[in-house]
C-alpha cells in the first residue's frame, strides 16, 4: 500500500515537473515559428506514436499517430510529433530535415507517462517511456531510415495472487524504412527488436522481434488506402492484417478508419506558433514479458486490454509539442504461459501525457 502511494506521488511529481518544463520551453523556443504543413499532406510520416497501437506494437498498446502512411499503424514506440519525410528541397541536399525544419540526424525525443488507477481491482499501473528518433538517407532523403531507440518502465501494484511482478521493462530499437514508389504508392516497413522482461532472469523468451509492413495508395487527394500485415512475435497473438482508409476532406478534419486503431481528429485552432487538435481514438493495449515468479519459476506474463480515448494536442512549430489524453480501459486480462488461471480486473480510467521536442 505504501509502495502504491509512493508510485502515485512519483507520477504526479513527474507530470507536474514535465508540464512546467514544457510551458517554459515552449515560450523560450517559439521566437522563430514556422508554418506547419496542412493536415492532408499527401505523404507524411507519423506525427507520433500515439499509435495505431499505442504504446507501440512491440510491447503494448498501440496508439494512433497524426499523419502518415503509418498514421495507420505505428507500433510501440510512439513516433515523435515532429517526425516527417525527408525534404527534397535542393538547398538542403546535405541535410536531413523534418517538418519543423530541424537539420541533421537527430529528429527529436519524446517522454510519455500513462496512469491506470486501481479504482476497483488492482493492479494500479504506471507506465513511463522515453524515446528518440534519428534519420538517415537510405539511399536518398526521399527514402529515410529512421532509428528509434526507446526504454519503458511499468510499475504494477498488486494483486498478490497471481504474483504479478512489481516492475516490467521494455528496451527496444525500432528500425523503420519508408519510401515513395511513385505519386500514388508508398511503403512503410518496420522491425523492432527488443528485450521485454522484469530483468530478473535471462531467458531467451525476453527477446522479441515484432515486424510490420504496410503499403499506401493515394486514391484521391483526400483519400489514402492502407493495407499490410503485423507480426507481434507473441505466442498469444497470431500475425494479422491491418489497414483501412485515411480520409482528410479538409485541413481541419481527419478520419483514420484503420483497423485496429481508428481515430477521428479535428483541428480547433491554428496560429503562427502551431496548431491545436482534439481527437477520439481506440487502441489495443498489452504486452508480453519474461518474468521470474515468486516461487523462482521462469514464466511468460501476457497482458491485454482495450482502450477508448479522448485527447487534446498542441503541435508546436518550434519547442515542445504537448498531448493529453483521458479514456476508459476494459477487457483487461493478465495471464501466465505456465497455465496459472488468468486474472481479469474490472475496467478503469486512463490518463496520459506526452511531451515531444
Amino acid at each position: 500500500m505504501n509502495n502504491a502511494f509512493l508510485h502515485c506521488h512519483k507520477l504526479k511529481a513527474v507530470i507536474f515537473l514535465a508540464l512546467g518544463i514544457s510551458w517554459l520551453a515552449s515560450g523560450a523556443m517559439a521566437q522563430t515559428p514556422q508554418p506547419l504543413p496542412p493536415a492532408n499532406e499527401v505523404f507524411a510520416p507519423p506525427a507520433t506514436s500515439s499509435t495505431l497501437f499505442s504504446s507501440r506494437y512491440t510491447n503494448a498498446a498501440w496508439a494512433p499517430s497524426s499523419n502518415t502512411i503509418t498514421d495507420t499503424l505505428t507500433p510501440n514506440p510512439p513516433q515523435p510529433e515532429n517526425e516527417s519525410w525527408i525534404t527534397s528541397n535542393p538547398e538542403q541536399q546535405t541535410k536531413v530535415v523534418v517538418d519543423s525544419g530541424r537539420p541533421g540526424v537527430f529528429q527529436g525525443a519524446s517522454f510519455q507517462a500513462t496512469f491506470l488507477p486501481d479504482l476497483v481491482d488492482p493492479p494500479d499501473l504506471t507506465e513511463l517511456e522515453l524515446w528518440s528518433n534519428f534519420a538517415f538517407p537510405m539511399p536518398t532523403r526521399e527514402s529515410p531510415l529512421i532509428l528509434t531507440p526507446g526504454f519503458q518502465t511499468r510499475f504494477l501494484e498488486g494483486p498478490n495472487r497471481p504474483d504479478l511482478p512489481g516492475t516490467l521493462y521494455d528496451a527496444y530499437l525500432q528500425i523503420r524504412w519508408m519510401s515513395k514508389i511513385n505519386d500514388r504508392w508508398g511503403i512503410d516497413l518496420m522491425i523492432t527488436p527488443g528485450v521485454h522482461s522484469d530483468f530478473k532472469q535471462g531467458d531467451d523468451s525476453a527477446i522479441r522481434v515484432p515486424i510490420r509492413g504496410l503499403a499506401s495508395y493515394q486514391w484521391s487527394p483526400a483519400t489514402k488506402v492502407i493495407l499490410g500485415v503485423v507480426y507481434l512475435d507473441r505466442s498469444d497473438v497470431i500475425p494479422f492484417p491491418a489497414g483501412g482508409v485515411i480520409y482528410t476532406p479538409d485541413d481541419n478534419t481527419k478520419w483514420e478508419l484503420i483497423i485496429p486503431t481508428p481515430r477521428y481528429s479535428r483541428r480547433i485552432s491554428v496560429d503562427n506558433l502551431g496548431e491545436s487538435w482534439v481527437y477520439l481514438a481506440a487502441e489495443f493495449g498489452g504486452g508480453s514479458w519474461a518474468v521470474k515468479r515468486a516461487s523462482g519459476q521462469r514464466d511468460q506474463l501476457r497482458a491485454r486490454d482495450y482502450r477508448f480515448l479522448a485527447g487534446w494536442e498542441r503541435k508546436a512549430t518550434s519547442g515542445i509539442t504537448r498531448r493529453w489524453e483521458v479514456g476508459y480501459v476494459f477487457g483487461r486480462e493478465y495471464e501466465f504461459a505456465s497455465g496459472t488461471p488468468s486474472y481479469q480486473p474490472d475496467g478503469t480510467i486512463l490518463a496520459r501525457m506526452r511531451l515531444s521536442y
